[in-house]
């Protein structure tokens, strides 16, 4: 079950946003080194939701008054169903704990899993970005997914 995590368990949160096969794809070319990362600054700002469960946790932060960003940092073992469990459990926090009516995600399409898995769980493709992200020098298009409150 999804809780807000606090900066007691930032050995947590960085574990998981730090496992191997998470951090590679949560980080553009700007990024700060892996070895040095710490979750502590997400976890001491207020705005920040850090939504965490076994395995994994959601950063979510306004983007406005309204609109909350949503990232997704997902151990491999908690993917599939039991990731689209806990991103329902995600959006449902957000809508009945926040003044968040809607909320975003930004996937580079370098990810066509994720874009794919995007649609799995219902998130609706709103727009695209054009050579917004880059990664290994490359830039890439972001395609923009949002669900509303009302859904």
């Amino acid at each position: 079950m999804i809780r807000r995590a606090t900066i007691n368990d930032v050995d947590e949160v960085t574990s998981i946003m730090k496992d191997p096969d998470v951090w590679p794809h949560i980080c553009d070319d700007r990024h700060v080194d892996r070895d040095t990362f710490s979750a502590c600054d997400f976890l001491e700002n207020e705005e920040v939701y850090a939504l965490l469960d076994t395995d994994v946790v959601f950063l979510v932060w306004p983007f406005n008054h309204v609109a909350y960003e949503v990232h997704a940092h997902t151990r491999k073992r908690a993917r599939g169903q039991n990731a689209k469990d806990r991103f329902r459990e995600v959006v449902d926090y957000m809508f009945d704990n926040t003044r968040c009516e809607k909320l975003v995600s930004f996937v580079p399409t370098l990810y066509p899993n994720v874009i794919i898995w995007g649609v799995f769980i219902g998130w609706k493709k709103e727009g695209r970005l054009i050579k917004a992200y880059k990664k290994n020098g490359q830039l890439y298009d972001l395609i923009i997914f949002g669900i509303c409150k009302e859904n």
